[in-house]
């Protein structure tokens, strides 16, 4: 309900903002100057339909503004939940440290939209704003996993796993939208359109007796700074 209220909050500074561009002043910026400050002339009252197309147009600027803003309040909701403290079976671990989850998910799971039965969840939040991040996948020995990159506006801009890429060991540079540099050799860059950046590793399991197997390699993913 906070993040509700604080969205529609958003919204309407957002239209209002946007309103007076949108619906400019009716006095000239030179006839303004010229009328002396102590004259004040009485307000005018708008027609009907003059206020009618001023709210149609605080509406579709709403609109605008809650579609474009939606994605960023979700993810930074996300980003808060699996960041903010540690949390008995989940995925929980400090901005660009690795977390992993243990344990094959069941109907209890409320992090997220989208469980997965059959896998193993990796995850690590971002932080591109100082350097890039350095992900390390091990050789999977045939196990298929699957590595998307989220940007900030919960957009998959990349995808870094067995598909993509193929099987073996994968080092690549997370980096920023805006960073210049010179990246170490057989270090491939994966550039982020956002600082802010979700690696949601997924670890096929066909079921609890690969646990420890699928564990070994959840303990070779690594990130570390540039």
């Amino acid at each position: 309900m906070r993040e509700r209220t604080t969205l529609n909050a958003a919204i309407i500074l957002v239209a209002g903002a946007l309103l007076t561009i949108v619906v400019p002043a009716a006095t000239p910026m030179a006839e303004a100057q010229d009328t002396p400050k102590e004259v004040y002339e009485p307000a005018q009252a708008l027609p009907a339909e003059a206020y009618a197309a001023k709210a149609g147009a605080a509406y579709a600027i709403g609109m605008l503004a809650y579609i474009w803003g939606y994605p960023l309040m979700d993810m930074y909701r996300l980003r808060d939940y699996y960041t903010a403290g540690p949390r008995p079976g989940g995925l929980n671990s400090p901005i660009n440290q690795f977390t992993h989850a243990r344990v094959l998910m069941d109907d209890k799971y409320t992090g997220g939209q989208y469980p997965n039965i059959d896998t193993l969840h990796s995850s690590v939040w971002l932080d591109l704003a100082k350097e890039p991040q350095i992900l390390h996948i091990p050789d999977t020995k045939g196990r298929y996993y699957l590595v998307p990159l989220v940007s900030a506006y919960n957009e998959i801009f990349a995808i870094i796993g067995a598909r993509t890429k193929g099987y073996g060991a994968k080092t690549y540079a997370i980096v920023g939208p805006n960073w210049k540099g010179v990246l170490p050799k057989d270090v491939e860059e994966v550039r982020s359109p956002t600082n802010v950046v979700w690696v949601f590793i997924r670890n096929l399991i066909s079921g609890p007796e690969e646990l420890d197997a699928v564990h070994t390699l959840q303990n070779g993913y690594t990130i570390q700074p540039l």
